[in-house]
C-alpha cells in the first residue's frame, strides 16, 4: 500500500489526475468497513502460455474457492 500511496502521488504530478485522492477516499471506505487488504504477486511461475486457470498446478496462481 506504501508503494501505491508513493506511486499515486507521482502520477498526479506529472500528468494532473486525482488518484491519490481517490486511493484515499478508498482506503478510509475500507477502514470504515474492517476490511482486511493485501497485495500480491498476481503471476506467479508456470506456463506464460496459459491462462492461471489453465495451469497444470492450480495452487500456482491464487484463486478463490466457490461458496
Amino acid at each position: 500500500m506504501n508503494m501505491t500511496w508513493n506511486v499515486t502521488f507521482e502520477m498526479d504530478q506529472e500528468y494532473g489526475t486525482d488518484y491519490r485522492r481517490r486511493l484515499k477516499h478508498w482506503i478510509i471506505g475500507a477502514q470504515g468497513k474492517a476490511l482486511v487488504v493485501a497485495e500480491g504477486p498476481t503471476d506467479a511461475k508456470g506456463d506464460r502460455n496459459l491462462r492461471p486457470s489453465q495451469q497444470p498446478n492450480r495452487d500456482s496462481n491464487f484463486h478463490i474457492n466457490g461458496k
